[in-house]
């Protein structure tokens, strides 16, 4: 029972860690290399990265082994702050 309270407490400190670190540019999808928009935290530990088109497609599978999935595909049609009225 310990050693899964241990597991636990591990893995929130993860999930904290991972909640607060957004996707970057430069991170890209396991399966194709795309950039990545989901990120899978997995509850064996360890993370996987998908693009948007490759986490619609194994989500089923996904949520099966997943800790957690962060879902930022919504930045895909999100309009900057910075464009101007007509860009909009």
């Amino acid at each position: 029972m310990l050693t899964l309270v241990r597991q636990l407490v591990e893995l929130e400190k993860r999930r904290r860690d991972y909640c607060s670190d957004p996707r970057e540019p430069a991170d890209r999808c396991d399966r194709c290399g795309a950039q990545a928009y989901l990120r899978v935290v997995l509850m064996s530990g360890g993370e996987l990265l998908f693009c948007a088109h490759h986490g619609r497609k194994f989500e089923p599978e996904l949520k099966k082994i997943a800790a957690e999935i962060q879902d930022e595909t919504e930045r895909l049609t999100a309009v900057p702050a910075s464009a101007s009225d007509e860009d909009r």
